[in-house]
C-alpha cells in the first residue's frame, strides 16, 4: 500500500510558520546544559562574546550524531534551537572534542589529520578556540567534583 499526500497539499502556499517551526521550538536540552557549563567556566574570564552575537555556532559530534547550537548576547553564551544555516559548524568525534577540552590534543593536529572539520566562518572558529583556551583544564575537574 502506497501513501500519498492529498492533491490540496501540493498546492498549498509555503507558510513561514511551518517552514520556520524549528526556530520557534525551545533549544535542545543538551545545548542548554552545555551553555550553562561553559558560562560557569567562563564567569571570571571577562570574555568578549560580541563576535558570536547575531551568529550561530554548531558543534557536531559525528559519532553520536549530536549537535549543539550556540549563540551569544553581550554577557554570555546562549543555547539556540536547531538551524540549518549555522555561521560555523565544527565537527569531530566526541572523544576528539573531549581531548580538545582537556588539552590532550591540538586542534591543528586534528584538523590536518581530518578528524576535525570546520565549515563556515573560520574566524569565528579561531575566536571560539581562543575563548576555550581561557579556561583552565583544571577547572573541568573541579567542576566535576561539585
Amino acid at each position: 500500500m502506497r501513501l500519498s499526500l492529498p492533491k490540496t497539499f501540493h498546492n498549498m502556499p509555503n507558510l513561514p510558520i511551518l517552514t520556520n517551526l524549528s526556530g520557534l521550538l525551545p533549544p535542545s536540552p543538551h545545548s542548554v546544559l552545555f551553555c550553562l557549563l561553559l558560562n560557569r567556566l567562563l564567569q571570571n574570564q571577562h570574555a568578549d562574546f560580541s563576535p558570536l552575537q547575531g551568529k550561530s555556532l554548531c558543534l557536531h559530534s559525528q559519532d553520536i550524531k549530536l549537535s549543539l547550537f550556540l549563540g551569544s548576547n553581550q554577557k554570555k553564551l546562549i543555547p539556540l534551537g536547531f538551524r540549518n544555516d549555522a555561521t560555523l559548524t565544527i565537527s569531530a568525534n566526541l572523544r576528539d572534542f573531549i581531548q580538545l577540552a582537556l588539552r590532550q590534543e591540538d586542534p591543528d593536529t586534528l584538523f590536518f589529520s581530518r578528524r576535525l572539520s570546520m565549515e563556515g566562518d573560520t574566524e569565528l572558529g579561531l575566536w571560539f578556540k581562543n575563548l576555550l583556551d581561557t579556561i583552565d583544564p583544571g577547572q573541568l575537574m573541579t567542576f566535576r567534583n561539585h
